[in-house]
C-alpha cells in the first residue's frame, strides 16, 4: 500500500545500497592491499643476500631490498587509509540504517492508520445499511 512516505521510504533504501556498496568496494580494495603487503613480504624473504661478489652486486642487492621496503611502507599507509575510510563508511551505513529503519516504521503506521480508518468506515457504511434494511422491512 502506497503512502506520502513510501517514496521517502525508497529512497533510504537506495541510499543505505549506495553505501553498502561503498563498503564493498573499500573492503575489496583492503583486501587486495593485504595480498600486496603478502607478495611483498614474500618477495622480501625470497631475495637473497650476497655472499661474495663485488660491491656492485651488494649495491645493487642493497637498492632491491629498499625498493621492497618502500612499497611495503606505502601498502602499509594505503591499507591504513582504506581502514580509516572503511570506519567512516561503517558510521555511514549505520547512519543510513537508522534513517532507513525509521521511515519504514513511520510508513508503516501509516499504513496502519490508513486500514484502521478503511474499517471504521467500512463498518460504519455495513450500519448505514443495515439500518435501511431494517427500516425498509418494517
Amino acid at each position: 500500500m502506497k503512502t506520502k512516505f513510501t517514496q521517502i521510504v525508497k529512497i533510504k533504501k537506495q541510499k543505505v545500497d549506495k553505501v553498502e556498496l561503498e563498503l564493498t568496494k573499500i573492503n575489496n580494495k583492503i583486501s587486495d592491499t593485504d595480498k600486496n603487503i603478502l607478495n611483498t613480504n614474500k618477495a622480501i624473504k625470497s631475495h637473497s643476500t650476497p655472499t661474495s661478489g663485488n660491491f656492485s652486486q651488494i649495491k645493487l642487492y642493497q637498492d632491491n631490498l629498499n625498493s621492497y621496503l618502500y612499497e611495503l611502507k606505502m601498502l602499509k599507509e594505503k591499507l591504513n587509509l582504506y581502514k580509516s575510510e572503511k570506519n567512516k563508511i561503517d558510521v555511514q551505513l549505520k547512519e543510513a540504517n537508522l534513517d532507513y529503519e525509521k521511515m519504514k516504521y513511520i510508513e508503516n503506521v501509516e499504513v496502519q492508520k490508513i486500514l484502521k480508518e478503511a474499517k471504521i468506515k467500512e463498518e460504519n457504511e455495513l450500519n448505514e445499511i443495515s439500518i435501511m434494511l431494517h427500516n425498509n422491512k418494517g
